[in-house]
């Protein structure tokens, strides 16, 4: 087992991302539809692509550190793997439980229309970080080997980057189920299909997995040197090759799935994880104090997962809150300012929220395993009987 300390600017970095996710969708909800068609909030989705890779970079990072500390535990069947394993199917299952259309696995099976059922299976970033945890912690448990584990690792990466455009193609679509294509692109409605998404996770892997060993063999500040020059590397080829190698054939590419871009974000993403770092351990850390930081983003990165799952539900509504949410009641119906506000407002209700799920769970952990053992199964018990 590898003894690990906290890394706080990584809990600053998912922390950020949350926020970001929550900002991005509060404003897209509220926001008036005449305000969409600005330059400002063309530079406002420019911002916000980086989101979503950045929080499945931030989750690959956090696996490296959690894999590494349970090391000698995690390479065979016991019950630390079967725990992590059961984690992952658990996001899946989440997070198609989030695209339910009905709360009723007979109305969902026999009343569902197309475009219903391709909502249900669309990939988010729940399913993405999912599955690509479980093809993780089954290629662990098969090559057992730490060097065996980083160069397929770094080859499913490569394959990942550069197969992403040969799968969102028309023809993947018509050859496969429609529920198995949702996995692999975005053409049919997923947010966050495996090919490329899947990528940013594993290159936060790799990342994270190399800045262990450095900072284990005391290089950790020259490796965060190196991970900034090499992402303003990314982001210089990606501009190059868009700029001077854009063919017609390259155009026709979808965006999300062209190499260039997953380089262009990856780069942003090596930056913004090195900056952090410098400024919780150079700029705002001092000798034998704690490094001074926002104790409220902190707590966001820290409970990043519950504030995803619950902002969704308070900003889209879910099977439970169909008409109170902000879409049903205000959508596209604020100007900015009042939309940055209802952002503050909904992040400040979370957050609050955040601090007592973390608090029951520190200080009263059996109480919540059992509270979440009771609501899975009472949940699963109504949907699978529920006629209606």
């Amino acid at each position: 087992m590898t003894k690990i300390p906290r890394y706080n600017f990584l809990d600053l970095y998912r922390g950020l991302f949350v926020l970001l996710m929550i900002e991005g969708h509060t404003i897209r909800t509220v926001l008036e539809g005449t305000e969409m068609t600005t330059r400002f909030f063309d530079i406002h989705e420019m911002i916000h692509g980086v989101t979503g890779p950045g929080f499945l970079f931030g989750a690959g990072f956090a696996f490296a550190i959690a894999t590494l500390r349970r090391w000698d535990f995690l390479r065979s069947l016991n019950v630390p793997f079967l725990r992590r394993t059961w984690r992952a199917m658990l996001l899946i299952l989440v997070g198609y439980a989030l695209h339910l259309p009905y709360y009723s696995l007979s109305k969902l099976i026999n009343d569902s229309v197309p475009w219903q059922l391709d909502e249900f299976f669309a990939f988010g970033v729940l399913q993405c970080i999912g599955f690509t945890l479980l093809g993780l912690r089954i290629q662990l448990f098969v090559l057992k080997e730490e060097t065996p584990f980083l160069i397929t690792t770094g080859t499913i990466l490569f394959l990942t980057i550069f197969g992403s455009p040969l799968l969102w193609t028309p023809v993947i679509n018509e050859s496969l189920p429609r529920f198995i294509a949702q996995g692999l692109n975005g053409l049919s409605g997923s947010h966050y299909p495996l090919f490329p998404y899947s990528g940013y996770m594993l290159a936060g892997v790799l990342v994270s997995w190399l800045f262990i060993r450095q900072s284990a063999a005391g290089e950790e500040q020259s490796f965060m040197r190196r991970l900034a020059l090499s992402g303003g590397g990314l982001i210089l080829l990606s501009l190059i090759l868009s700029n001077f190698f854009m063919t017609p054939t390259i155009a026709r590419i979808p965006y999300a799935s062209r190499p260039g871009i997953m380089a262009m974000y990856l780069g942003i993403l090596c930056v913004l994880m090195s900056t952090l770092w410098y400024l919780e351990n150079v700029v705002i850390s001092k000798e034998g104090s704690a490094p001074m930081k926002p104790a409220w983003l902190v707590l966001a990165g820290l409970e990043s997962f519950f504030l995803y799952i619950t902002h969704l539900i308070v900003v889209y509504g879910w099977i439970f809150n169909p008409r109170i949410n902000l879409r049903y009641f205000w959508e596209n119906q604020f100007s900015w300012f009042e939309s940055f506000l209802a952002f503050v407002v909904v992040s400040i209700i979370l957050i609050v929220a955040a601090k007592f799920w973390r608090h029951l769970k520190r200080e009263h952990p059996v109480m919540m395993l059992g509270l979440y053992w009771w609501m899975a199964i009472t949940f699963m018990y109504y949907f699978i009987t529920n006629p209606f």
